[in-house]
């Protein structure tokens, strides 16, 4: 529950501040995690200094909100990322798509999920293993393809795929980012004018996807 009219609120203040800050110990953050009280619940599931398993804890009994800042903390681990990235809510498992420290086995998981906005958030992460990327650049949704042609953490490899790509916007995202080898920002540069193909240009030029 939230805070109400017969909340002690000197109390409650303390708790809402103890329960945000680094500083407390995991013990005293693990107790207020059994608090009633939405608010107070809510701050130590932000809290990187919170147990795993307090943090598990919260992920499986706490609401929406307290499910989402569970998914949006480092200190998350596999056990709770894998338990948010099943639940029905999409915008829960689209926040521990972005997760910085995102477990391979979750990523594949969330790679297959239903929702465009979800593999999106994927190929925003700059943390991830490359497999997914690598699966992702085949996705349907022109907004994942772009969003993943954006992403500086993506293999020479994978970009390559990319500068092909049908809709000019994504062979465009390619072009800016700073991972693209050379020769393939000069050919996308060149906007098809070269009258060959990439792997052609490559070839001609004497270079590859590292060049």
């Amino acid at each position: 529950m939230v805070a109400g009219p017969d909340i002690d609120y000197e109390r409650y203040m303390s708790d809402l501040a103890r329960a945000l800050n680094v500083n407390t110990p995991p013990a005293e953050l693990a107790s207020l995690a059994l608090s009633t009280v939405h608010d107070i619940q809510r701050n130590v599931a932000a809290n990187t200094s919170a147990w795993g398993d307090t943090l598990y804890y919260l992920a499986v009994h706490g609401s929406f909100y307290i499910q989402c800042a569970v998914a949006e903390n480092s200190s998350a681990t596999e056990k709770s990322l894998d338990y948010l990235s099943e639940l029905k809510d999409w915008q829960v498992r689209k926040r521990v798509a972005a997760h910085p420290k995102l477990p391979l086995k979750v990523a594949k998981r969330l790679a297959r999920d239903k929702v465009w906005s979800i593999k999106t958030a994927l190929a925003e992460n700059t943390t991830l293993h490359q497999m997914i990327y690598e699966k992702l650049a085949g996705c349907p949704d022109v907004h994942t393809r772009i969003a993943l042609a954006k992403n500086p953490s993506v293999s020479k490899t994978t970009l390559k795929h990319l500068a092909t790509d049908c809709i000019e916007d994504v062979r465009r995202a390619v072009r800016d980012n700073p991972n693209t080898p050379p020769l393939i920002r000069i050919y996308l540069q060149a906007d098809g004018n070269f009258g060959m193909t990439l792997d052609e240009f490559l070839k001609t030029a004497g270079g590859d996807v590292g060049a």
